[in-house]
């Protein structure tokens, strides 16, 4: 749906659903994806699809299961807010978005989605 207002918000704690999230991205838009950048800004790893001026250059276009390796690898050495406190317990765990018009807002086109720590709770 070129030109709609695609929103995204997955959250997990493992590899496997970080793998299985980014693989949304593949078939949200083309099913063609591309991924050729990233960026760490504000706590947050962003990727790109399309060429950017804040971006790192990934050496060729990378697969999904090397990108969401790479994200769950830089969130092992990240800062998480502060550990909520509830009845349960938590894990640290990740968030995957898409904001309106899919990008990510102040990277605008080229942005794909951001990635960034997030606690998940599990009740009782």
């Amino acid at each position: 749906m070129s030109g709609s207002r695609s929103l995204l918000n997955v959250n997990g704690e493992s590899i496997f659903r970080l793998k299985q999230a980014v693989g949304l991205l593949d078939t949200w838009e083309t099913g063609n994806l591309k991924i050729v950048g990233f960026a760490v800004d504000e706590n947050r790893f962003i990727l790109f699809e399309f060429a950017h001026n804040k971006m790192t250059p990934f050496p060729a276009p990378m697969s999904i299961d090397f990108v969401a390796t790479i994200a769950h690898e830089w969130l092992k050495t990240v800062e998480y807010p502060e550990e909520p406190d509830h009845d349960g317990h938590n894990e640290r765990g990740w968030r995957l978005y898409k904001e309106n018009w899919g990008r990510i807002d102040k990277f605008g086109h080229g942005s794909l989605c951001a990635i960034e720590p997030m606690w998940i709770e599990y009740g009782k």
